[in-house]
């Protein structure tokens, strides 16, 4: 036996925001971040001290709780955030760049096309592991130096 579930709604004239379903069925989000989603897609276009210290002092959540879904709703792809500078490049504010669909899908896609030339993977693993040579003194032993063509099966028979 299931939940039954009864909805009164009253229509709203003004003052609403209109979300697709495929927000609120999204399983990559929490639901901390489906209500900043929401809260961000009904402000106004250009909202004025719009800050996460300012959306954590009108709800209860703090500004961490708000700082962490701000940061999921960017893994996620539904939000990018860009720093703008002014003409003289000096630090100008945050851009924030909302969209009502993810945008992961393509980011994915991207990465996987265009190799990373600055930090190439290599082809294989290293074939063999380095051990490291102890050259400090233990309270039995001496430490001793290896010299430059000399392994360390030499050195212990030297011993």
């Amino acid at each position: 036996m299931g939940i039954s579930l009864k909805v009164e709604r009253i229509k709203p004239e003004k003052g609403y925001t209109v979300i697709h379903n495929h927000i609120l069925n999204d399983t990559n989000l929490t639901f901390k971040a489906k209500g900043i989603l929401v809260l961000l897609l009904s402000l106004p276009p250009n909202p004025r001290n719009l800050s996460i210290e300012q959306i954590a002092r009108k709800h209860k959540d703090g500004a961490s709780a708000v700082r962490s879904g701000i940061d999921e709703l960017k893994d996620a792809g539904y939000l990018e955030v860009h720093q703008i500078n002014n003409a003289l490049g000096q630090y100008d504010g945050v851009l924030w760049c909302l969209r009502d669909t993810a945008r992961v899908a393509e980011t994915a896609q991207n990465s996987q096309e265009i190799p990373d030339a600055e930090n190439p993977k290599p082809d294989s693993p290293p074939s063999e592991k380095h051990g490291h040579i102890n050259t400090y003194k233990t309270k039995n032993q001496k430490a001793r130096k290896l010299l430059p063509q000399e392994s360390k099966a030499d050195a212990q028979l030297r011993t």
